[in-house]
């Protein structure tokens, strides 16, 4: 099961209709095909880990777009046990050869067959014999990509300034205009700002989504 069925499975098995920008794959009825699963990472706290990943029952393969080592420093992390015996393995160049490829750079693409190396210590990525197999999987990852607006290539400093307004300041919503049917007593609400939400409170400490006409008895 990948996490993108999560939602169309919780929909299913609550008999809701399932929207079609939906990627995932409703399994509340059936069992989930035999298929590829796509996951990506963009960065570990303060270190560049741009990464894409394609994985089924028998292969895993890897896009970085960053080369960061597994290894790097990240604070939080280093405050293991698991880590702070790594570190000082790799200073004293006590690890096994497997271990001290975790602080090498990466390289650009991996490959693992999971039956036989279930670790991944080995990637394959570089024999001539998988270049069918690997361009099977750059395809794969590449259609994924292409079924969405792919953000992760978009700086993050540059996502905090779409935030804000010409003047830096954060953006606000323009007020939304309220109106009262004098035959149904129903509340209207218009919204004024493309894909803005609408929160309502009748004593300010409940609030509501509004969704539609709020009848009177509410109020």
């Amino acid at each position: 099961m990948s996490f993108e069925d999560l939602a169309p499975t919780i929909l299913g098995f609550s008999k809701s209709g399932i929207p079609d920008y939906m990627k995932g794959i409703n399994i509340s009825k059936n069992s989930p095909p035999e298929r590829e699963f796509f996951s990506s990472r963009a960065r570990m706290d303060d270190q560049p880990m741009r990464s894409y990943f394609v994985r089924d029952k028998s292969y895993q393969y890897i896009r970085n777009i960053d080369k960061t080592p597994g290894g790097a420093k990240i604070d939080f992390r280093d405050t293991l046990k698991t880590m702070d015996a790594l570190n000082k393995g790799h200073l004293n160049n006590s690890l096994t050869t497997e271990q001290e490829q975790w602080f090498e750079n990466k390289s650009d693409e991996e490959l693992y067959d999971l039956k036989k190396d279930p670790c991944k210590p080995h990637s394959m990525a570089q024999e001539t014999l998988m270049s069918e197999r690997l361009n099977y999987y750059r395809q794969k990852l590449d259609e994924w990509r292409n079924t969405s607006n792919d953000m992760s290539t978009v700086p993050e400093s540059d996502m905090v300034k779409d935030l804000l307004d010409n003047n830096g300041q954060q953006k606000t919503t323009l007020s939304p205009v309220v109106e009262r049917d004098d035959v149904t007593e129903k509340i209207y609400i218009a919204n004024r700002t493309e894909n803005a939400s609408i929160g309502y409170s009748f004593d300010g400490e409940i609030w509501e989504i509004y969704t539609g006409s709020i009848s009177n008895h509410l109020f």
